[in-house]
């Protein structure tokens, strides 16, 4: 049995030997399978966010939205920053991860059983709505469920074995989008979205134990794993620091406010996140399984993270320029004509949004180097600020909220970074000098958009303005670089990147029918021997 089929084999997981080896063919290849991951992931959201949005009252997914932004906390600490530790890690071995997986389990069943005790304080939070009861319980079961399958997947994104994480996916996201939408149309309300949730993260963990065959053994000592703790330790920390600063503006407006308008807050952040997740997601994915194996290789490393930050710009920045000009008409096709209170908050969050992807870069950068306790200081740092720009934003209302957030992502980025990339090959320069050019180029393609849209916003319909910039807008930006010398040699890069991409699915499509013709062939001989 090959390699490539001998996954079947346990030591196959944690054979270190090859890792630095082929990594643009496996970056390639991984970026394949996670967009392709994030496309339907989208699709499928969007559709059941198009369905469920003219189904339930914005008060519903309010509802959701303040029980989640305390379960939510649970997606962030129940791995502990375990499997982070298990893909930057160099060497380890398969009693160090079964270990670390009763570890996981033991976490993720402690998080159910505390919010079920605390279930009574989260509920007098929001006025003694005794809704919030079952919601709470409900997804206190998805955690236990979810803390069975973190270091499976783990182990798959040590591998770049990405294709396999992006099958259960995919599988898992089309049963779960099925399930909530039948469970609205059958009227039961925000309970739909309880049932899209929980089945989510049921499928996951089933199709993640299909695809990767590694099984735990039973905890055993002699098998240290204090520095995957430790290590784990201050990534967890930094994620429980980020969320608190990243939820604590559901919970302030939730309070002071009320559900309709986190519903309205939390819908116009998610439908812009969507479409930036898709961009971001794929690349980060796949980039910090390749920075963690080139860590020992400095001018590989450093050449890596220049072209995944410039093309993280390249895609990202266009995309959210085109969304905040177009919000009206975006949020009008996807979400109806009541959500239309979304779009100055949408348009705010954008300017944030225009900067975020890049930004959280630095992240990566510390994270593929081993620096855990760094990662975690700046998390702390930067979410203070952020949460005490929250609470003087709360007074001036939603969007003084969120006019909050987007001053303090601008205000911390430059002293961020310059921590973040402190004892490491990356430099500060090397970051401007990779998003500057997508910056500009994104800018002037706005001007361009803004212009087509004065033109014809009196001549025809908003859903056909929406249609129809979208391609004039990237035939534009496309040629924006074309016409000057260095604008021709980065567009180059991605051209190659998108020539690569096609050569491999073209390649994989042929190995595809080849398989089918082999055993069609195969069973045509077969029966023939039977005569």
């Amino acid at each position: 049995m090959t390699k490539r089929q001998g996954h079947l084999d346990r030591q196959y997981w944690f054979d270190s030997s090859n890792r630095q080896n082929d990594i643009k063919s496996k970056s390639i290849n991984g970026g394949i399978s996670t967009t392709a991951n994030q496309i339907a992931s989208f699709g499928l959201n969007l559709i059941s966010t198009f369905v469920l949005a003219r189904i339930l009252l914005p008060s519903d997914f309010g509802l959701i939205g303040m029980v989640t932004a305390f379960t939510g906390f649970a997606e962030i600490i129940k791995d502990v920053g375990l499997s982070m530790a298990v893909i930057q890690k160099e060497n380890i071995t398969h009693y160090q991860v079964s270990n670390l997986f009763w570890v996981n389990v033991v976490i993720c069943l402690s998080i159910a059983f505390i919010f079920v005790l605390v279930s009574p304080l989260i509920v007098s939070l929001y006025h003694h709505d005794a809704r919030i009861y079952p919601i709470l319980f409900s997804y206190s079961i998805g955690i236990f469920i979810s803390g069975f399958s973190i270091q499976h997947m783990a182990l798959l994104n040590r591998k770049m074995m990405f294709s396999h994480l992006a099958k259960g996916s995919i599988l898992a996201t089309i049963l779960s989008v099925v399930f909530g939408i039948s469970a609205g149309i059958l009227g039961l309300g925000y309970w739909s979205i309880v049932i899209l949730n929980l089945s989510l993260i049921i499928f996951n963990t089933l199709f993640i134990w299909i695809l990767c065959n590694w099984r735990p053994s039973w905890p055993k000592s002699g098998h240290k794993i204090d520095d995957l703790l430790h290590f784990g330790a201050a990534v967890s920390g930094f994620n429980i620091a980020s969320y608190i600063s990243r939820n604590s503006d559901n919970i302030l407006i939730g309070k002071y406010i009320g559900s309709a308008a986190v519903g309205l807050y939390s819908k116009a952040y998610q439908l812009l996140m969507m479409p930036i997740n898709q961009i971001r997601n794929p690349l980060m994915a796949v980039a910090i399984s390749a920075m963690s194996a080139l860590k020992t290789d400095s001018r590989r490393y450093v050449t890596y993270y220049r072209k995944y930050v410039f093309l993280l710009a390249f895609f990202s920045m266009p995309l959210v320029a085109y969304l905040a000009i177009f919000a009206n008409e975006l949020i009008l096709i996807v979400l109806g004509e009541r959500w239309l209170a979304c779009v100055p908050i949408f348009r705010v969050l954008a300017i944030a949004g225009f900067i975020q992807p890049v930004s959280s870069s630095g992240g990566l950068v510390m994270m593929s180097q081993g620096h855990a306790r760094k990662y975690f200081i700046i998390g702390c740092v930067s979410s203070l600020i952020t949460v005490l720009g929250f609470i003087i934003g709360i007074h001036w209302g939603v969007i003084g909220t969120v006019i909050a957030f987007t001053v303090t992502a601008y205000l911390i980025l430059v002293p961020t970074l310059i921590f973040s990339f402190a004892g490491t090959p990356i430099k500060i320069s090397m970051f401007f000098s990779e998003i500057s050019a997508p910056m500009i180029h994104a800018i002037i393609m706005s001007i361009f958009l803004l212009l087509l849209k004065g033109l014809l916003i009196e001549r025809v319909s908003q859903i056909i303005i929406f249609l129809i910039a979208a391609p004039l807008g990237a035939i534009f930006y496309y040629f924006s670089w074309e016409i000057y010398a260095l604008g021709r040699k980065r567009i180059a890069m991605v051209k190659d990147l998108i020539s690569s991409i096609a050569s491999k699915l073209s390649r994989g499509k042929q190995l595809r029918l080849l398989t089918i013709f082999n055993k069609k062939t195969i069973s045509k001989n077969s029966d023939s021997s039977h005569f």
